[in-house]
């Protein structure tokens, strides 16, 4: 959450891309001088990131003090974002000194092919074209205004004949005055989001047996709300590689959440009944990318792997601890302090803060109640300065009050990764 003029904050998304945060930064900090219509802002980033939103809600009460608050998605509202971690740091990663003169050296064939440029020595100009102009303009703004050493963010990279690229970067200066420059391709990116997610749900698995699901596996991008009709399959696998996903079932007419789970979960029906009256079922939470899994190998690593078949036990006891947690919290806890243990288990599967995309009606769901009464408990942590709400999700402002609040006795001490 980035403060912007007075009483103006904005939330921009991924939280990551510290670039694209910079650039929407300066044209909302513009809008808001000339008291101009999210349209006009909108525009302009759009000319740098051609999916971006823009959206501006006011009166937002934040500690106290009504906010107003800008909204700011890089590839849409809903779009899933894939897990931050500092990926430059490893080796290998395509690369590129950008000399003070502007010579670009020590250029490695992957950053070259990644850019579209030939092997051959490449200047500043040749470098920056591939940017488009609006681009450039802000990157230039950025860097006489600099304050620190190191950006990062993403960038559409124009190819020749007309394509384009995306391409995550990571800058840097050198002690020479000049600019170090790693990059990877979003598809490179999501490879390591799912072998990361693999490494964490399957890690009784073998390598090769890990490459053999993923390659069967289908990717699902969900946004919130969304799942896979998976209650109406005779069993199903997912493993969550990004966001936040419950695990319900269907019973009377309801979806209660029976847990949550987030980046490495992997979850199968055999963790729950099988009878047709009470199946078992996964919806997003928030925007979220998940690989349906082959049930078949599944059952077959469970009927011949050991450490597998032990690592499913262990799960399922994880599963059973955060379903007694739950009945605890719905028989001895009072709706605000189930709600309040609600937004503990969110919160802890969206490290960094910021906005959670949820709804009230998907906390009701959760905490087994209806959404009016869930949005008067809302209004009375909001008051308290423990949260914000807003129409696109909350802001947990206070964690350690709405924890201390939920009888912390009731929440689970591990998620389902």
């Amino acid at each position: 959450m980035t403060e912007i003029e007075g009483h103006a904050v904005l939330l921009a998304n991924p939280r990551d891309d510290v670039l694209f945060a910079r650039i929407a930064g300066h044209q909302v900090r513009r809008a808001e001088k000339a008291t101009q219509a999210p349209d006009v802002p909108r525009r302009a980033i759009r000319r740098c990131y051609p999916d971006a939103d823009l959206y501006r809600q006011t009166g937002v009460l934040i500690e106290g003090q009504p906010t107003t608050v800008w909204f700011a998605y890089r590839d849409g509202r809903h779009a899933p974002n894939m897990p931050v971690t500092q990926w430059w740091k490893g080796n290998g990663a395509p690369h590129a000194t950008l000399g003070a003169s502007g010579q670009l050296t020590d250029a490695s064939p992957a950053f070259r092919s990644l850019v579209g440029m030939s092997p051959s020595e490449i200047d500043e100009g040749q470098l920056f074209a591939s940017l488009g102009p609006d681009m450039c303009r802000e990157l230039r703004r950025i860097a006489r205004n600099a304050t620190d050493a190191d950006l990062e963010g993403a960038v559409p990279i124009r190819l020749p004949r007309g394509s384009r690229r995306w391409v995550e970067f990571h800058s840097s200066r050198t002690s020479e005055g000049g600019i170090r420059i790693e990059l990877r391709s979003l598809e490179d990116r999501d490879a390591t989001s799912i072998r990361a997610a693999t490494g964490i749900g399957l890690a009784a698995a073998t390598d090769l047996e890990r490459q053999s699901l993923v390659s069967r596996a289908t990717r699902h991008d969900l946004a919130p709300g969304e799942g896979l009709g998976a209650a109406g399959q005779e069993g199903w696998a997912v493993l969550v590689v990004s966001g936040i996903v419950r695990l319900l079932v269907h019973a009377d007419g309801v979806e209660p959440t029976v847990a949550y789970a987030g980046h490495g979960a992997l979850l199968w029906s055999h963790l729950g009944p099988t009878e047709d009256t009470t199946p078992m079922d996964v919806e997003a939470v928030t925007p979220s990318v998940v690989m349906r899994l082959s049930t078949w190998s599944i059952r077959a690593l469970i009927d011949s792997d050991g450490p597998f078949a032990r690592a499913v036990v262990e799960q399922s006891q994880t599963l059973v601890s955060a379903i007694v947690s739950t009945l605890a919290a719905r028989n001895a806890a009072t709706l605000p302090q189930r709600l309040a243990r609600e937004l503990t288990l969110l919160s802890d599967l969206h490290p960094g803060g910021g906005l959670i995309s949820v709804t009230e009606q998907q906390l009701a769901d959760g905490v087994g109640s209806i959404r009016e009464s869930v949005a008067r408990s809302l209004g009375s942590f909001r008051r308290r300065g423990w949260i914000a709400t807003t129409a696109y999700g909350l802001i947990v402002t206070d964690p350690a009050a709405v924890r201390n609040y939920s009888s912390p006795n009731t929440v689970p001490a591990a998620s389902l990764v």
